[in-house]
């Protein structure tokens, strides 16, 4: 960290690991790398509080959509995999930094709500 005397986690890896709530990792303030694949999330709301997120690996889970959750306030997230999920809409996705997004074996009928910068 910026005085030297603590460590600060920038790059976690929960693939595999049964997780279905995501709010313990709202104290790693300083991760710019997660995987979270292969788990039993609906929600990556928690997240938000990850300011400095560049790459967010979520394929694998349950989440169905993101309408009003906050990741478009995601400001430096440029890589997100959202592979084979249940995800039927976008809106909501996006981000200003937002360079890659995975969304393959999904049952999206409809993109709409993309907004980037």
């Amino acid at each position: 960290t910026g005085h030297g005397l603590t460590h600060a986690f920038i790059k976690l890896d929960l693939k595999e690991k049964g997780l279905t709530d995501l709010n313990l990792l709202c104290t790693f303030v300083h991760l710019r790398f997660l995987d979270v694949s292969a788990n039993n999330l609906r929600d990556l709301s928690p997240l938000v509080s990850l300011s400095h997120l560049l790459w967010l690996k979520a394929d694998g889970n349950l989440l169905a959509g993101f309408k009003g959750q906050p990741l478009d306030q995601m400001e430096y997230l440029q890589w997100l995999n959202l592979a084979s999920n249940r995800i039927t809409e976008t809106e909501g996705l996006g981000g200003p930094s937002l360079e890659s997004l995975n969304l393959t074996g999904n049952g999206i009928q409809v993109i709409s709500g993309l907004d980037y910068g």
